[in-house]
């Protein structure tokens, strides 16, 4: 097995994303479907970023159409370990956090989620 090489958040690329506005509760256990994600994902222009972002970086939810399993199942068939989102990425993220309005702190941002109804455990 071989580890990811990073991949920039899509939000940092400057593109609108079609599941802008969108709850983050949409994205998670008991969101909308996966069957619907995957038609908004595949219209976006950030497909292809965020697909690669969800290949590199051991997130949750659903990202570009996938689900979690699904992504770690793709993982596991291509060899790849992931990267941690709380341990390896790089000052890219900076630009997100300076962009919520919790500041990036992870306390807030759990208080945030929980708030929506998204568990973060």
């Amino acid at each position: 097995m071989r580890r990811a090489e990073h991949a920039p958040h899509p939000l940092t690329l400057g593109v609108t994303p079609a599941c802008a506005g969108r709850p983050l509760s949409t994205f998670f256990r008991h969101g909308a479907s996966p069957a619907d994600l995957r038609a908004l994902c595949g219209a976006c222009p950030l497909y292809e970023a965020c697909d690669a972002y969800a290949m590199a970086y051991d997130v949750r939810g659903i990202w570009a159409g996938t689900t979690y399993s699904e992504g770690a199942q793709r993982r596991h068939r291509l060899g790849i370990l992931p990267l941690s989102v709380f341990t390896d990425t790089p000052r890219d993220l900076d630009v997100l956090r300076e962009r919520r309005p919790y500041g990036g702190d992870l306390r807030a941002r759990r208080r945030a989620l929980a708030a929506q109804g998204v568990s973060t455990r």
